[in-house]
């Protein structure tokens, strides 16, 4: 019951965040439990999808595909939202990774909306890390009159190290980045996009039952890409450069279907996405023919 309560106030706190940050904002109830996705928002161009979580690691890595799903099928940014990871309380100012989504403290993401604060730190597979801008670090190294040596010298790396932190992003450590910030300025340091992560990889999921098979096929042919949810309302999601299209399937009429149709419209009408219910054959031909028509 605690528990619940806590959650709650998270929820109530991000929604808040968001509204006053000019997002507009649903909350998902469906499923009810191990749900991937908790709220939803949108702002302009932007759109964000958040699951809500007292400890991360209770987070499952079904829920973290669902959220790199709908970063991939709608383009948005997926947050996962937590107070602590095991007996650890996560760091304010800190963006924790999990596979390709972001991890913050809900007081971070007011920090960022509200106050316009940047974070510069992140913490992956144990490790904190600064990223270095390429463009502003060899601007300033050459406004400095420094060589590459001698840059190495006075940050204590190898030459090496200097030549990628100028060539390519290049991480470094927390006490690599204060030396930098010091001979350099802070401006060199690359602040990090919470709401805008880095597509590592492209996804795409395999049918795996007929009537997949079915929407997979017309998929293709009309040049989109095949996404499938495992725990959010919305059952697949059909996604080109042009359109997105959203697909519940349709099982008996009860009370938590409906509920499954009500949470997958709403979501489908932040993220900007057309939504559609599929029963029988009849509903594939009529799905083929509308991606035919956004071709």
């Amino acid at each position: 019951m605690q528990n619940k309560k806590l959650i709650e106030e998270i929820v109530e706190n991000i929604v808040k965040t968001l509204k006053k940050a000019g997002f507009r904002v649903e909350i998902l109830t469906y499923p009810q439990n191990q749900r991937s996705i908790d709220i939803t928002g949108a702002r302009d161009d932007l759109r964000i999808v958040i699951k809500t979580v007292i400890d991360a690691r209770n987070v499952s890595n079904v829920e973290v595909k669902d959220l790199e799903r709908a970063q991939q099928a709608y383009k948005t940014s997926p947050l996962i939202v937590a107070e602590k990871h095991g007996k650890n309380e996560l760091e304010a100012d800190v963006i924790y990774k999990r596979m390709n989504v972001n991890v913050i403290r809900c007081d971070t993401l007011e920090q960022v909306l509200l106050k316009d604060e940047k974070v510069y730190v992140y913490k992956s597979h144990g490790v904190y890390s600064v990223r270095i801008s390429p463009e502003k670090f060899r601007k300033r190294r050459m406004e400095l009159g420094y060589s590459l040596g001698e840059a190495a010298d006075l940050i204590g790396v190898t030459r090496k190290a200097v030549y990628d932190y100028e060539h390519k992003r290049t991480s470094v450590s927390i006490e690599t980045a204060l030396r930098i910030a010091e001979i350099f300025g802070e401006d060199v340091l690359e602040p990090l996009e919470i709401l805008k992560p880095e597509l590592m990889r492209t996804m795409e999921d395999a049918p795996t039952n007929k009537l997949e098979e079915e929407v997979h096929h017309i998929a293709k042919e009309c040049g989109h890409r095949f996404y499938r949810f495992m725990r959010t309302p919305i059952d697949f999601a059909l996604s080109s450069n042009n359109n997105v299209v959203s697909i519940t399937l349709k099982t008996r009429n009860t009370r938590a279907y409906r509920l499954k149709v009500r949470e997958s419209e709403r979501l489908s009408r932040i993220i900007d996405s057309e939504h559609i219910i599929i029963e029988n054959r009849d509903d594939i031909r009529k799905l083929k023919e509308r991606l035919e028509s956004n071709k």
